[in-house]
């Protein structure tokens, strides 16, 4: 169990390190294009953009008669009309129709922040872990009483770690 979770821990740091790097390379590609991902349903339409160092995303609830996925690139705005972080609306378009949005939007610096922090927490965690001569090596049990093989893990010792076993220490 404690392989299945050291494999687990390890993959999600691994996963939260490539979704930093993107980030990353999305934040830069903010300032020269503005990115838009949709996606469109019968009721409602979403999606995500990117626009001068921010990420957003909404959802509208309106009547669309087109479905389906579309990715659109232009040129960002010169300045940032809207700062806020999170907006929740009803409006009212050409036709009277009363419709529904909301918007969350970030500065990729928290994404790259929060993206970080489990990464930056496993290289920590496996830098505080030091190895102590003639312990396991997978697991850290004292091996001097059994040199030859860990009665903890059944981990065969490498051969420096069986010396030190075997010399007492």
């Amino acid at each position: 169990m404690r392989r299945l979770l050291r494999i687990f821990g390890n993959a999600t740091a691994l996963l939260s390190l490539v979704l930093c790097v993107l980030a990353v390379a999305m934040w830069v590609r903010s300032y020269v294009a503005s990115d838009v991902l949709e996606v469109t349903r019968p009721d409602w339409n979403g999606g995500v953009r990117t626009t001068l160092g921010k990420i957003v995303v909404w959802r509208t609830f309106l009547p669309y008669r087109a479905r389906g996925w579309s990715y659109g690139a232009t040129r960002p705005p010169v300045y940032d009309r809207d700062s806020s972080i999170w907006r929740v609306g009803h409006f009212k378009n050409h036709s009277d129709v009363y419709w529904g949005q909301w918007e969350l939007a970030a500065p990729f610096e928290y994404v790259v922040g929060l993206t970080l922090v489990y990464p930056a927490f496993w290289v920590f965690r496996r830098m505080r872990r030091t190895r102590v001569p003639g312990a396991c090596e997978r697991c850290g049990y004292d091996l001097r009483a059994t040199p030859d093989r860990c009665p903890e893990c059944g981990a065969t010792p490498t051969a420096e770690a069986a010396v030190f076993g075997r010399a007492g220490g």
